[in-house]
C-alpha cells in the first residue's frame, strides 16, 4: 500500500493495484491497527511519548505500513502516505511531490517541509519499534 485517499465514493486504497473502501478512512486504519494488536488511538498515545511530538505524529501499523496524513486526518482532501514506501519527498507548485519505491509519483496539496519532518518521524518510530522489539536483520536469514 502507497497511500490512501478519500473521495466522495469512500477511501481509495493505492498500491500495486487500486481498490476502493466505502467506509470512514479512521475506521479502516483503525480496523488496520486493531488487527495487528492495539486500536489506532492507542498507537498514536504511544507516538506522541516515544517521539516527544504533539501533532504531526505518525501512525504504526506493522513494520511495513507507518502512515502519515498530509493534512489532519478528518479533512476531506487529506491524502495518508505510508512512510515505508517513500523514497523523496519535493516540491512543484506548492505542492509536494512524493516519489515512492516504484518510482511513480502522487502530488500532494501539502507543504513539502512539514511532510519531510513527518517523514523523518515516522521512520524514527519505526526504527525505534524495531529495535525495542529487538529486530534486526539476521545473517542467517538467507541460508534457510
Amino acid at each position: 500500500m502507497k497511500y490512501l485517499h478519500r473521495t466522495t465514493k469512500g477511501v481509495r486504497i493505492v498500491g500495486d493495484r487500486v481498490m476502493m473502501h466505502d467506509g470512514s478512512l479512521v475506521r479502516l486504519i483503525d480496523a488496520w491497527c486493531v488487527n495487528n494488536g492495539a486500536t489506532m488511538q492507542g498507537r498514536l498515545d504511544a507516538a506522541k511519548r516515544l517521539l516527544n511530538r504533539q501533532r504531526g505524529v505518525p501512525v504504526y501499523v506493522c513494520p511495513d505500513v507507518v502512515l502519515i496524513p498530509s493534512t489532519a486526518l478528518r479533512d476531506y482532501d487529506v491524502v495518508v502516505l505510508n512512510a515505508m514506501r517513500i523514497i523523496a519527498i519535493g516540491s512543484r507548485n506548492d505542492h509536494a511531490v512524493i516519489r515512492f519505491a516504484d518510482l511513480t509519483e502522487v502530488v500532494v496539496p501539502a507543504t513539502p517541509g512539514k511532510l519531510r519532518a513527518r517523514w523523518r518521524a515516522a521512520r524514527d518510530l519505526n526504527e525505534r519499534i524495531d529495535r525495542s522489539n529487538g529486530r534486526q536483520e539476521s545473517v542467517y536469514k538467507y541460508v534457510f
